[in-house]
């Protein structure tokens, strides 16, 4: 007897490619619009699921490079359309504080289809310019990001 292990493909947004909005809203209630406030700095967005093993394995490295990017502007989506009280629990525990890191949900997975984050964790990097400069998933998004960044701004 043998297994044959398939692994999604994940068809991501072109590099190049505008963003598509980012409008959703965070832990704590507040409406959030990343693109607006990530206006003419980078922005760093980590699609994540609270189930993921690995998404929450990576969260302490994605905070370690939000506090040495100041300048950069950092988000983590829910794409598994999580309850808020679950969100909460899930953004305390794994984002421990400090963090730069701004968890926001996405309910209705509309954020998450747009982006096509069908697999997590998806990271994507939007340069100052609103274009898709970055996209990755697995582990390779997270620790693409360094370089990525360091390219884009210094």
């Amino acid at each position: 007897m043998f297994a044959v292990v398939v692994r999604p493909s994940a068809q991501l947004l072109s590099l190049g490619t505008a963003a598509p909005q980012l409008r959703l809203t965070s832990t704590t209630g507040q409406p959030v619009n990343a693109l607006q406030a990530a206006a003419h700095h980078t922005l760093v967005v980590s699609f994540f699921d609270t189930q993921c093993d690995l998404c929450r394995n990576q969260a302490p490295q994605l905070c370690s490079v939000a506090q040495n990017r100041s300048d950069d502007v950092f988000i983590a989506v829910d794409a598994g359309g999580e309850s808020a009280s679950a969100l909460r629990a899930y953004a305390q525990s794994a984002f421990s504080s400090p963090c730069r890191v701004t968890v926001l949900a996405d309910p209705a997975r509309t954020v998450s289809r747009a982006y096509r984050a069908a697999v997590v964790p998806t990271v994507y990097v939007v340069d100052s310019g609103g274009k898709i400069a970055y996209a990755a998933v697995g582990s390779d998004g997270v620790n693409g990001l360094p370089a990525t960044l360091q390219r884009l701004g210094g």
